[in-house]
């Protein structure tokens, strides 16, 4: 379901904040406040400049349209205006500046980028994730939990992972336009909004992509270690676990790789699929991931020695029963680590720093 806000046709006249996030030529400054006073139904323009990122204090009551720019990025005033007007005018609570479509003769790199925002468009909710341009009521913060980030993609993220009816609108821009160059720290907003979007679906999918890490190191490991004690008196000698006779080699080698990649998913699962858990304590939460995963455990562990045993084609490719038992086995470890290990916690919010520079017009 679609969280919205109500339309601002029939409300009072808008107070507009303009959070800058990062310098601009005075010049410029007057040109966006003139371009964005013009914009019909809006009483007054407030800016808010922070030297250090985006570090300001946002009132979510009142009549307030947020707007959050990055002047680096060389968007026109014409393009602030734009998204203001699209909340002012009640058609979204969350504007979004896209950069419009490429020319036909314009490089294969653009096309793609263009085409990468289409595909955006459908699972995201926006062309242009990682904007430096948007626009919001401050309603919009309240249902999305205020959370005001160093960059503006982040603050993007928040709003559209809460499902926050959204509007890409199309801005000129000029040669000193510059798109965001996609870097790894990219993943963080991305991943908000996909768990946002998509909830226990999006983390499953991390989940199975850390299990499918692991399960390199685990396989890794696992052949290793058969190499290793095939020379030694362990390779022929056959002993009982779990009430299973299992050949000794195995059964070793089978708990040092499921030990070593226990330790490397959860690792991940801890800094990755799960990172809003973050904050408990590591020790405690290793040993309850342990725990709660025994079952998984054992089950993997039994179906990579058993099945060698009872089947010809796994007993002439072991590692094939190690991949059963790692599958067999994801399912719970899954619903144990979301729900019981990395449990969600709603976190305080916490005042931010006023910016250092407030002006209006």
């Amino acid at each position: 379901m679609i969280s919205s806000v109500e339309s601002r046709a029939d409300t009072e006249s808008a107070r507009v904040l303009l959070i800058l996030a990062g310098p601009v030529e005075p010049a410029k400054h007057d040109a966006i406040l003139a371009a964005v006073a013009a914009v019909p139904g809006l009483a007054d323009v407030h800016v808010r400049t922070a030297s250090a990122g985006l570090e300001c204090e946002l009132e979510t009551s009142g009549n307030e349209i947020h707007v959050v720019l990055d002047p680096a990025r060389g968007y026109a005033p014409s393009a602030v205006a734009a998204v203001v007007e699209a909340v002012a005018a009640g058609r979204a609570p969350v504007a979004i500046a896209v950069g419009p479509r490429p020319p036909l003769l314009a490089s294969p790199r653009k096309w793609l980028q263009f085409l990468v925002g289409q595909l955006s468009w459908v699972f995201l909710g926006t062309a242009e994730l990682f904007s430096g341009l948007f626009a919001a009521d401050p309603r919009a913060w309240t249902v999305a939990g205020l959370d005001l980030e160093t960059d503006p993609g982040l603050m993007i993220g928040r709003l559209l992972g809460q499902k926050q009816k959204s509007l890409d609108v199309v801005v000129p821009v000029g040669e000193s336009f510059e798109a965001h160059p996609l870097e790894f720290s990219d993943l963080r907003p991305l991943k908000r909004l996909l768990d946002g979007r998509y909830g226990n679906f999006s983390r499953l999918v991390q989940f199975c992509i850390v299990g499918a890490s692991g399960m390199v190191i685990d396989l890794s490991m696992y052949a290793l270690l058969q190499f290793l004690l095939r020379s030694t008196s362990l390779a022929g000698r056959h002993s009982t676990a779990f009430g299973l006779e299992v050949r000794a080699d195995l059964a070793i080698a089978g708990a040092i790789a499921i030990a070593t990649a226990l330790v490397w998913n959860f690792s991940l699962n801890r800094r990755l699929t799960f990172n809003d858990a973050r904050d408990g304590a590591i020790l405690p939460q290793f040993f309850k991931y342990v725990l709660s995963n025994a079952i998984a455990i054992l089950l993997s562990f039994s179906v990579r020695v058993y099945l060698p045993e009872q089947v010809q084609f796994f007993d002439r490719h072991k590692l094939a029963a190690a991949v059963v038992g790692i599958v067999a086995a994801t399912g719970i470890s899954f619903s144990m680590s979301r729900w019981l290990v990395f449990s969600r916690k709603s976190l305080p919010q916490t005042a931010l720093e006023p910016a250092v520079e407030t002006s209006s017009v």
